[in-house]
Order: C-alpha cells, then sequence, then structure tokens
C-alpha cells in the first residue's frame, strides 16, 4: 500500500496480530481490485520479512497455485525464521527420512504445522510468526474434494492452535466465505455503493500523490478532479491505479477529460472497470496503421492467453522463431503503450515475468474471447485475440524455440553416473525462454477442431517428435519434470488423436512411462538405458538409435513392441481387491484391504485427492454410477458407502442391514438402485435417496455370493455363487455382455463360462487356460471380447465368439483379483494382491508377438541334464524337453502327464526320465515315445522331493517329505526292501551322490545333512552352518565333491562336501527362489530354475578356481560381475564397500526384462522374454556422451528446415 493508504486496516490487523483474545484467524475479503494482495503485502513489510511464513496464490504458477503445497512451502518459511520449529522439523524428518515423498499431502497439515507450533515452549508462544495464505481465490484444486479438505485446514487451525495467527485473504467467494467467517475475524473491504468513506478517503490520497507533479496544470479544480476519480473508483484500488497510469502516461487532459465524461455514464462497479480496459486499448491503437493493430495484437494476445508469465526475452524468442515482422524494437514500444495493463515489466536481462496489472483483466479478456467479441466492439474492432488463435502463434514460437535450440547433452552432464539428486546448476547451461518451451508448449497446442489440423503446428511437432525429442526429455529430466513430460506427451496424443502424429505422440508417451525410474533418476539413462532398451518396433527407437551407435547391444532376446502393462499405480498400503473404470474412462476407483477408496487419473496414474476413508475393513467392491458421478463401495464392515467423485465424500450415512461382509456391488443403469451380495448368501436391492431396501433380499443360492449385476436394462440381476450355480433374479464373478444377451462366469475351478442370459444354457464349452481360480471377469464394451483375472497371477483375454485365447496372457506380480475394460476398451486395469494397480494396453496385449521361445502356460520348476549335456528336461505341471545349447523346446510336452513334477532325472543312458510328483507318486518315461514306462510307483505318503537312477540305471531312489527313502526296481516299478526312515528332521529338498551311497537333505533349520543311505546315519556334521536361507534344492556334482544348493535368496552356492566350505562367489541371476539346480554331467556347468526361468551358468574349467565371470565395457573394463544386484525397481546395482555401505547404479533395466536376463557366466537364459546384452561398444561414466556419433556434445548439426 502506498504510505497514507490503507492505515486503518493495517493497524487493526497489526493489532489483531498481537492481540491473544480475539480469534486467530484474520479473514480479509473484498472484490476484484479492492487491495487484499496490497494489504497483505504491506502488513508483511511492517511486520518484517522474518517475522511471517506466507503463501500466496498465484493461478499462473504451477507451484503457487496448488493447495497441497501451502502446508509444506509454509512449514519450510517457519523452520527458518523459528528455531522451535525449526528443530522439531529437522527431528521429525530425521525420524522419517522418507516422510516428503508421500503423495498423500492431507497429512501435512497436522504433522509439519501443528505439531510444529504445538512444541514452541510456553514462554516463547508469543514471540510465535503469524502465517499469511493470500488470494486463496486463486488455487487451482482437482475438483470440490481438494478445496473441501484444504479449507478444513484453515477451520482445524482455529481449534488446534488457538495461540497462533493465520490471516488469510480472498475474493467474496460464497462457499470460503461460508467455511472461513464463522471461525475468524473478518475485514470486508467494501466495493461499489457499499464503499465507506475510510476506503474512498485512502483512494483520495493515493490519487492526490500519484497526480502531485500535476496540480499546477489542474489548479484549483485539483481537489474536486481527485474526489470525481474517487467517486468512480467504488473502493477498486486498481481502478484508482489504471486510471493513474492510463492518463499520466498519454496526452493527460484529454484522458483525463474523457475519463471524467465516461465514467459518470457507467452504473455498475464491473462496467466501469471494462470500460477501462476498453478505452486502454482504444487509445493504444488510435492512430495504428492496419499492421501494427496485428502487432499490438499478437504481442498483448500472448500475454493475455499464455498458460505462464512471459518475459520480454521469451516474447523476443516466440516471434523471432515464429519468423513474424515483430521485432524487439516493436516488443518494447508495444509493452510501452500497454504499460498501464501491466506491472513493471522493466528488467536489465529481460527474464523478469510481465504480470497483467491484475486478474480481472485476464477474466475480462478470456470472458469475452470466448464469445469471440468484446463488450465495446466499436472501440476494439481489429483487437480480437480469440483463444485458439492466440495459442497458435504462442505454441507455434515455443515449438521453433525447441527445435532450434534443442541439442544432445543439454546440460553438459560429465559423467553417467551423476544423479538428478546431485547438486548441478542448470540454470546456466539452459536459456530462460528454452526452458520455458519446453515446460509450456503442449499446453499451448491449440484444442479446438478448427485449430487442430494447422499445418505449421503439426510440422513443427513432428519435427520435434522426431528430430528433438530426446534433447526434450533430458531438459525436463534436469528440471525434475518427468512426470509432467509424460503429461505433456498425453496432451499432445489426445489433440492429435486423429491423426499420423498421434501415433509418434502415443510411442512417446510409451517411451517416457517405460523409463520414467531411469530418466528421473539419472539424465544420461535416456541414452544408456531406455533407448537402448526399447522395444525394437518403437518409433522412438527407429528416429534415433542411428545417431547413437556406440551403446548397449542386444544379441539375444528383447521384445517387439511396448508390452501392455502402461502403468503401476501405487498409493494404497495392502492388496487391491476391486477395479472399475469410470464411464468416461478418465477415472479409475479401486477399494482395498487398507479399507479405503482411491480415486486416480486414469492417464497420469496420479491418485485424484485423498483416500475416501469411512469402512473400516477392507473394502470388497467399488462401482461407478452410470453418470460417472457416484462411487458405490461394499466392505467387509457389512456396510455400503455411496461417494461423491467431485467432493470425495459421503453422500449419506452407511447403508446398514448386511449380516456379513458384503462381497460385491452395482448401480442399476438408471443410478435409483444398488445391488450387494454379502458372505450371509442373501442378495439385497438398495434405494440411493432412502438408502433402504426395496424388497426382501432374493434368497436361493446354498453358499457364499461373491459377484451381483444389473442387466443394461436393469430388469434382471445376475449373481453367481460358491454353490457352482448362476442365478437369474426377475447368478464366485459374474458380467453382462454389453447388449444383455450373454452372461459370463469365473469359477473356481479355473475356468470361465459364457451363459445365455434368457434360457440360462451355456453357450458353448468352459474357457480353459487359467492355472488358478478366477477372480474376475469383464466383457469389452463391444461384446466382442472377455477378461479373465486369476489367482495364477495372469488376466486372459477372450474371443466370445470362438472362445479362443487372444495374444499371450498378461503377467501380474501377484494374484489378479479384479479386472475391468475402459469404456473404449483400449485399455485394461487391474488390482492384485499386492497393493498396486496396474493399466494395460488393450491393443498391444492382443497383438502382442510370440516369445522367442516356445512356452507353457504353466511354470518351469525342476530341471536336470541329459548325460550328454546336450539337453535339459524340465518339469511342472507339463514335462518338456529343450536344446541346451539353443534354447528351443525340442518337441512338445509329455502327453498324459497328469500331476504336478517335483522332481526329475535322467537315466545313465539318456533313454528314460523318472519323474517325482505332488501327488506323492514316482514313475518313469520313454524319451525317444514319449510314453510311461511303467504304471505310477506309489508307497510315499508325501510329497517326492528327489528321484534319480543308481549308476547301472537299474534302480531308482526317491526321497520324500515323509521323511522316508525308497527303492525302486526301475524295470518293474516294484519296491525294493523296506522304507529307510532317515534323516528325523523335515527337509526341503533331497540329492542323490552319483555313487548312490549318500543322500544330501536340505532342513528347515537351514542346513544340509549328508547320511548314508543304507544305514541312515549322518555323515560328519550339517553343512552349511552360517546359511540365513532355506535351501530349496540340491544337486550334487558328478564326481561327488561338491554340492550345489538353490536358496530363497535367488542365489546358488556350491560346497566342498569334505570341508563344508563354500567354494568361489555365489551364481547371481534368479529373480525368485531357486527351486532347481543341476550339474552338467561334465560337471562345467549348472543348470537351474526359479520356477519362471531356466539358466545354465558357466563354472569353467575348475570348479575350485571358477573363470571370473565379467561383462566387459567398450574399454574392456568389467562393467557387469556377479556382485551386481539388481533390484526390484529395476536397478542393476554395485555394492560399494564404505561406512554407510553405498552403491553405484550402472544400468535401469524394465521389469519384463528382470527374469530373462543373462548374468555373466550365464550360456542359456530360457525364459518368455530373454535378454543378452553386449556390453562391447558401451560407454558410460564420463565418457557417457562418447555415445553420440558426433562426439561433440554441441548442437546437432543438423536442421530440418
Amino acid at each position: 500500500c502506498m504510505p497514507g493508504t490503507r492505515e486503518s486496516i493495517l493497524n487493526v490487523s497489526e493489532n489483531w496480530v498481537y492481540d491473544e483474545k480475539n480469534h486467530n484467524i484474520l479473514f480479509i475479503t473484498g472484490s476484484p481490485g479492492a487491495g487484499k494482495s496490497a494489504i497483505a503485502s504491506s502488513l508483511v513489510s511492517k511486520l518484517g520479512p522474518k517475522k511471517s511464513a506466507r503463501f500466496f496464490f498465484n493461478q499462473d504458477s504451477k507451484y503457487f497455485s496448488k493447495p497441497s503445497n501451502v502446508w509444506r512451502t509454509i512449514a519450510y518459511r517457519l523452520a527458518i525464521i523459528n528455531q522451535d520449529i525449526g528443530k522439531y522439523l529437522e527431528d521429525f524428518l530425521k525420524k522419517d527420512p522418507s516422510y516428503l515423498e508421500n503423495i498423500h499431502r492431507s497429512i501435512d497439515f497436522k504433522n509439519l504445522i501443528v505439531l510444529a507450533f504445538q512444541s514452541i515452549p510456553a514462554e516463547r508462544k508469543a514471540q510465535a510468526p503469524p502465517v499469511i495464505i493470500d488470494a486463496l481465490d486463486e488455487a487451482k484444486t482437482s475438483g470440490l474434494k481438494e478445496q473441501k479438505e484444504f479449507l478444513q485446514t484453515l477451520v482445524d487451525w482455529a481449534k488446534s492452535l488457538p495461540e497462533f495467527k493465520l490471516i488469510v485473504t480472498s475474493r467474496n467467494y460464497a462457499e470460503i466465505q461460508a467455511v472461513i467467517e464463522p471461525c475468524s475475524f473478518c475485514i470486508h473491504l467494501p466495493t461499489g455503493q457499499a464503499v465507506d468513506i475510510t476506503a474512498k478517503n485512502d483512494i483520495c490520497t493515493f490519487l492526490a500523490i500519484s497526480f502531485q507533479d500535476y496540480k499546477p496544470i489542474l489548479k484549483h479544480r485539483f481537489s474536486e478532479v481527485i474526489n470525481q476519480l474517487a467517486e468512480y473508483a467504488a473502493g477498486l484500488f486498481i481502478w484508482a491505479k489504471l486510471v493513474t497510469g492510463y492518463i499520466t502516461t498519454g496526452p493527460f487532459e484529454y484522458r483525463l477529460d474523457y475519463i471524467l465524461t465516461h465514467m459518470e455514464q457507467l452504473g455498475e462497479i464491473n462496467n466501469k472497470l471494462d470500460e477501462l480496459y476498453t478505452h486502454i486499448f482504444y487509445s493504444v491503437l488510435q492512430g495504428c496503421n492496419p499492421m501494427e493493430r496485428r502487432q499490438y495484437e499478437k504481442i498483448f494476445g500472448a500475454l493475455i492467453f499464455t498458460k505462464s508469465p512471459l518475459s520480454i526475452n521469451i516474447l523476443e524468442v516466440i516471434f523471432d522463431a515464429e519468423e513474424s515482422e515483430i521485432t524487439s524494437t516493436i516488443i518494447h514500444a508495444a509493452l510501452g503503450k500497454f504499460r498501464p495493463l501491466l506491472q513493471s515489466f522493466v528488467s536489465e536481462d529481460g527474464d523478469a515475468p510481465l504480470h497483467l496489472c491484475h486478474l480481472s483483466l485476464k477474466d475480462f479478456f478470456q470472458e469475452d474471447a470466448e464469445e469471440g467479441r468484446y463488450r465495446n466492439q466499436s472501440y476494439t474492432q481489429g483487437m480480437k485475440p480469440e483463444k485458439a488463435k492466440r495459442f497458435t502463434h504462442i505454441c507455434l514460437g515455443l515449438l521453433r524455440c525447441m527445435n532450434y535450440n534443442l541439442h544432445f547433452n543439454m546440460g553438459q552432464v560429465e559423467s553417467s553416473h551423476f544423479s538428478n539428486k546431485d547438486p548441478i546448476e542448470v540454470s546456466g547451461r539452459l536459456s530462460k525462454p528454452l526452458v520455458f518451451a519446453c515446460q509450456w508448449w503442449a499446453e499451448h497446442l491449440p484444442d479446438n477442431e478448427d485449430d487442430k489440423g494447422d499445418e505449421e503446428i503439426i510440422e513443427e511437432v513432428e519435427i520435434f517428435l522426431r528430430k528433438y525429442f530426446l534433447y526434450w526429455l533430458e531438459v525436463m529430466s534436469l528440471l525434475g519434470q518427468v512426470p509432467d513430460a509424460g503429461g505433456a506427451m498425453l496432451h499432445a496424443e489426445n489433440i492429435f488423436k486423429d491423426l499420423m502424429i498421434g501415433n509418434i505422440c502415443r510411442d512417446a508417451s510409451h517411451f517416457i512411462f517405460a523409463f520414467k525410474e531411469a530418466i528421473a533418476t539419472s539424465t544420461p539413462r535416456i541414452y544408456i538405458s531406455a533407448l537402448p532398451l526399447a522395444p525394437k518396433k518403437s518409433l522412438i527407437k527407429q528416429y534415433y538409435i542411428q545417431n547413437f551407435p556406440r551403446i548397449l547391444g542386444i544379441t539375444k532376446g528383447g521384445v517387439e513392441d511396448w508390452v501392455a502393462e502402461i502403468q503401476v499405480l501405487k498409493g494404497h498400503k495392502d492388496r487391491v481387491i476391486s477395479v472399475a473404470f469410470s464411464p468416461d474412462g478418465k477415472y479409475i476407483a479401486s477399494g482395498s484391504a487398507d479399507n479405503t477408496v482411491c480415486i486416480w487419473n486414469a492417464k497420469s496414474g496420479q491418485p485424484v485427492g485423498n483416500p475416501l476413508q469411512g469402512h473400516h475393513e477392507e473394502v470388497m467392491s467399488v462401482a461407478f454410477s452410470s453418470d460417472g458421478k457416484y462411487i458405490v463401495s461394499g466392505s467387509f464392515d457389512k456396510t455400503i458407502q455411496i461417494w461423491n467423485v467431485k467432493t470425495g465424500q459421503a453422500v449419506r450415512e452407511p447403508l446398514h442391514g448386511c449380516q456379513s461382509g458384503v462381497r460385491t456391488v452395482a448401480f442399476s443403469p438408471n443410478g435409483k438402485h444398488i445391488v450387494s451380495c454379502s458372505q450371509d448368501k442373501p442378495i439385497q436391492i438398495w434405494d440411493v435417496k432412502t438408502g433402504q431396501t426395496v424388497r426382501k433380499a432374493f434368497q436361493g443360492h446354498e453358499n457364499t455370493v461373491f459377484s451381483v449385476a444389473f442387466s443394461p436394462d436393469g430388469k434382471y440381476i445376475v449373481s453367481g455363487s460358491l454353490d457352482k450355480t448362476v442365478r437369474i433374479w426377475n447368478a464366485k464373478t459374474v458380467t453382462f455382455s454389453p447388449d444383455g444377451k450373454y452372461i459370463a462366469s469365473g469359477s473356481g475351478d479355473k475356468t470361465v463360462w459364457i451363459w445365455d442370459a434368457k434360457t440360462g444354457e451355456a453357450v458353448g464349452k468352459p474357457l480353459q487356460g487359467h492355472q488358478g481360480l478366477v477372480n474376475s471377469v469383464a466383457f469389452s464394451p463391444d461384446g466382442k471380447h472377455i477378461i479373465s483375472g486369476s489367482g495364477d497371477k495372469t488376466i486372459q483375454i477372450w474371443d466370445v465368439k470362438t472362445g479362443k485365447v487372444v495374444g499371450k496372457p498378461l503377467q501380474d506380480q501377484s494374484q489378479v483379483l479384479s479386472v475391468a475394460f475402459s469404456p473404449d476398451g483400449k485399455y485394461i486395469v487391474s488390482g492384485g494382491l499386492y497393493d498396486t494397480i496396474r493399466i494395460w494396453n488393450a491393443k498391444f496385449a492382443k497383438t502382442a508377438s510370440e516369445p522367442l521361445h516356445r512356452q507353457t502356460p504353466y511354470q518351469k520348476a525342476v530341471v536336470a541334464f541329459s548325460p550328454d549335456g546336450k539337453h535339459i528336461v524340465t518339469g511342472s505341471l507339463e514335462i518338456q524337453f529343450w536344446d541346451a545349447k539353443t534354447g528351443d523346446a525340442i518337441g512338445e510336452p509329455l502327453q498324459g502327464y497328469q500331476s504336478d513334477a517335483t522332481s526329475v532325472a535322467f537315466s545313465p543312458d539318456g533313454k528314460y526320465i523318472v519323474v517325482g510328483s505332488q501327488d506323492n507318486t514316482v514313475q518313469i518315461w520313454n524319451v525317444e515315445t514319449r510314453d510311461p514306462v511303467s504304471e505310477r510307483m506309489q508307497g510315499h505318503q508325501k510329497v517326492v522331493l528327489l528321484v534319480a537312477f543308481s549308476s547301472d540305471g537299474n534302480q531308482i531312489v526317491s526321497g520324500s517329505f515323509d521323511k522316508t527313502t525308497r527303492i525302486w526296481d526301475a524295470k518293474t516299478g516294484q519296491a525294493i526292501g523296506e522304507p529307510c526312515q532317515g534323516h528325523q528332521g523335515e527337509a526341503w529338498s533331497m540329492a542323490l551322490s552319483p555313487n548312490g551311497q549318500h543322500i544330501a537333505t536340505g532342513c528347515f533349520d537351514k542346513t544340509i545333512v549328508i547320511w548314508d543311505i543304507n544305514t541312515g546315519q549322518g555323515i560328519d556334521g550339517p553343512l552349511p552352518r552360517n546359511q540365513k536361507n532355506t535351501m530349496l534344492s540340491l544337486a550334487f556334482s558328478p564326481d561327488g565333491k561338491y554340492l550345489a544348493s538353490g536358496s530363497g535368496f535367488k542365489k546358488i552356492h556350491i560346497w566342498n562336501v569334505e570341508t563344508g566350505e563354500a567354494v568361489g562367489e555365489a551364481l547371481q541371476g534368479q529373480q525368485s527362489p531357486v527351486i532347481s539346480v543341476a550339474f552338467s554331467p561334465d560337471g562345467k556347468e549348472i543348470v537351474s530354475s526359479d520356477g519362471k526361468t531356466i539358466r545354465i551358468h558357466n563354472l569353467g574349467e575348475d570348479i575350485l578356481h571358477p573363470t571370473l565371470r565379467t561383462l566387459n565395457d567398450a574399454h574392456g573394463t568389467p562393467f557387469f560381475t556377479n556382485q551386481c544386484i539388481l533390484k526390484e525397481n529395476g536397478w542393476l546395482c554395485l555394492p560399494i564397500t564404505s561406512d554407510p555401505p553405498s552403491e553405484k547404479l550402472l544400468l535401469w533395466i524394465p521389469p519384463e526384462y528382470h527374469r530373462g536376463l543373462w548374468w555373466p557366466g550365464n550360456t542359456m537364459v530360457i525364459s518368455e522374454i530373454p535378454l543378452k546384452l553386449d556390453f562391447s561398444l558401451f560407454h558410460h561414466g564420463e565418457d557417457w556422451a562418447a555415445c553420440y556419433r558426433d562426439n561433440t556434445c554441441l548442437k546437432c548439426s543438423e536442421h530440418v528446415d
């Protein structure tokens, strides 16, 4: 505020700060331009810069427009100015170092503000700094829910912090006033007819000081003019400021007389402000020729319609890149003429943002631009900056700025081992106009139908995507804005979805989301990891790979196209039981065992607001209403909740009446009713409005009802039950087809059934393919496909007409509990046993190419080498033979095997195999004919852990979980003698020595015991004694001197049988517990299986002195060694011995490659997606920039004109 103005309000405000008996919240409200922010700024200055913590909302700022950033920002500033709060926050963050990574900001107010203030000792509370929140009306929220949550924190301030002061300013918005006024001391700044004498006098003072230099011209009229202008201002300081700037920057007397004449004719306060805006434009344009008018229109249109304030330098870059006739001189001239409508814009370097004089100016132009007119067209003819046109020329300038200035290694990063968390001075390496262009180009893409096809825009976007996309991604990585980059490409994809470049945008967004972990962590990873590991069909890879010849190579495996999984949504704290798409496909709802319902943005994957809390036990089912406005959730707490999607609030009290946990809920098509099924069998229908049941519950099922659904016309209800029936009411998981003609049901017998909704008859045979119970099914919107989620961790897509599986199963990381199609059928969402939600691309799932090796739908569990080392046999639910050199499947699996293999072994001549099974039996098969040569040998009482042939092939030894060992005649299949009751402890695994005299047992106590097969007595002591994990598999070397063990730690150890000591380093690479190991006949290799992948490890010529297992880089330096660790988050790390221990990030490997990655020493990996990397040309570390073909780190010499 100008000295001498607003003194009474400032005095009242300052007195309030030190008045302990008054309300602890001061709430200042008023119309736009009444001076609220000026008062807040003056109060801050009066209190001193170190005596208050403040947050000024600004709708033009990405950061300062978000309520979620308020309390963290204020906490930071409080920590600087108050030692007690600083100490509390320091201690708090030490206890919970990962707190600031929490995406749920709702807990910030309590943890960072309430508890911080309460930590101040009583004797120092009076000196606590006040907090100021200005322009609350400019807050941008994701919906009413977020707005209500933030306003509630202000109410909580009044209750929880009565001794501490908060100042809030806002426009006269009813929804804000209704919440804050009851708990605050209010100061309303009157305007219009309600303006009081104090406000008028303050404006008179302001005008008198502003016109002081013109007093000699006005002479005796001075006081009269001042009073008249103050009267017209009607309490609006912004009007007074505008009129002062306008009159004093032109012909003084002419402009003054115009204002005094025309304002008298206008009654409404808003009309006066709007008329003033209009006339200033009229005066600017007076005397301009048509070219100047167009130039001024473009310049001011850019300032009005930009998504973020521009600077002079950015304006110059935009118009220079646009190759227009607008020069720097013209820009400065235009800004000089528009000076009354701007805040100060003078800056030595031209980087200062150009702010409009007031938010109401933008409102004025944007409202009229939406209508395609101004309120006074006679004054503004030719000055019509329509919204789309302004975005077109801004966007064009930003795109060309990027296409002229982006190049390789934008940040001049010295080493690929650099982490974006490490300090680096980016500002000196990236110009501010270029940074602005990178951040905002997509936001300025024209979104109206007429301008989407602008040929210049399309051409520049295509150049950008084909030539400069990766360099733009560098900038976004350096700025820490990789998620924003993903959002920008999704936005561009949506804008150009009907054009060819929409496909490129889609591929680019896949590239970002697939590698965002790597790119966000370290900028060089764009080239070190992302580019070489992108699918072969990726358009981005095809455009750029030739420019980077010295990066990772792939010599075997890799994927052809993007995997179906697009995003993983994390936020729940327990398993996700139910998921649903909103009808418009924009949102996903999820119900979890953490008792909450979450709403997610389907494109960005970010949570919308905070979890919906109200249930007291796990949420079993969620569903959207047909209009997308509501979500219904059913819980094991026996209640049903209805939620408003926008506000996140419960619409009413929970629906009670279920006698047991609610399994499934669904809205009727008209949204008036909800159907639910419970653990106690009845099916109930509820009236949404009253919350009451509308009829007696449906009875008839004889076991728990798992799922219910309405028919599309709302006339029928179908339910599915554990009693193995599907019932239709006037039928574990059911769903109607979109046309209501069919019902799909998932079953505990691992099948999916399709039923005729009219007759109740099954349509065709059950759909078979899952290996676990089917938890969820859903029809595609066109009714042509069904998706099913199963306990076998897969999602299957079925063709309704043929009943065949379409494409490969989608592999999840846990049991799939719920599945749903998006309304357009393009995406699938699934919820699983872990606390994650996954979004899949349905198109990729249907068209994914077959893997390089033949795959069975089952796990590849136990393994064994053939005596000549040329073949491998694997056993699980199928028995399959493989070529040990190529990894190719040999023939089909054994036909007729009907159990689950737990152990397998070749005969000494390689003609037979013996299989031990989960069903406690042993059976011999002919390798050549693939037929069984004996009946199943029965005698064990529990699972068979070990089978092996004797050295002459005449006998078979089997060991079991029942603590016995049996010997069988290999020809007759008859047991020889009585079972040997050997080892006393429970065993996980067993292995027979080559001489047939000893058995090694992996025990529950994490030791290995070797004992005599004839006497049952242990030999020496157990080995090893220091293992930290159970040995799940064991195998003797051919000479019997060594024993290999596979552990739950995903490692293979080799032990000296005589000494009990470990030999060499552990073998790595398996991504799950090692459930089977076997030596090759020559003892030089070990084959292992983790249930999904078969891996052959080379031990070298001398097992006691193994070959150093490394993969070297382009300089011959070891890079990838067996000391490395592949973490679940994808980082391949090298542990570094230090205090504290640390690690070096080497590569980021996409999740789909983890199981099939070839490790040093591997000679073969058989997996669904194998990946063998070639490091021979690989440059990294300080030499990383050599990956680029120019090796100059300078701007790419090529540019597309």
